[in-house]
């Protein structure tokens, strides 16, 4: 799926893997109570403002790197990974373009320990190279605004 760029801001601007008609971000995240999807629009905006990584001036998401080298690769690459604290949301999401100030969201997971998976990098993995041949589409990711 294309997308206009001509109409980016001062702002990040955010998107998400689609799958065959399936978003892994924000069709996961659904079903969270009004507290936690509270806690994940929430830090979803303050990127948009602030980017990856932030300028502290514009607001500061918690943003974690999640490095590793992914299967038959064998240079390190960098996810990302943004945590809705206290709930145990987790949006894993790559830099798209920094020059055009895009991440995509490639899915997101309720933790029910504060361990991270080692499964989730290479899933991140996966995804990006569906993605990058063409498998996985893009599609902005829609925040309400309140």
């Amino acid at each position: 799926m294309r997308y206009d760029r001509s109409a980016a801001t001062d702002d990040w601007r955010l998107f998400e893997v689609v799958d065959r008609g399936r978003y892994p971000c924000s069709d996961e995240y659904a079903d969270a109570n009004d507290e936690e999807l509270g806690r994940l629009l929430a830090e979803l905006r303050l990127l948009r403002a602030a980017g990856c990584p932030p300028d502290e001036t514009k607001g500061s998401p918690e943003i974690g790197p999640v490095t590793g080298k992914c299967t038959g690769d064998h240079t390190k690459t960098t996810y990302y990974v943004l945590k809705a604290k206290p709930t145990g949301w987790r949006l894993y999401f790559m830099i798209y373009s920094r020059e055009q100030r895009e991440v995509v969201f490639l899915y997101a997971v309720n933790k029910k320990e504060n361990r991270r998976d080692p499964e989730d990098f290479q899933r991140c993995c996966r995804i990006a190279r569906k993605l990058a041949s063409g498998q996985f589409g893009l599609a902005p990711l829609e925040l309400p605004d309140h």
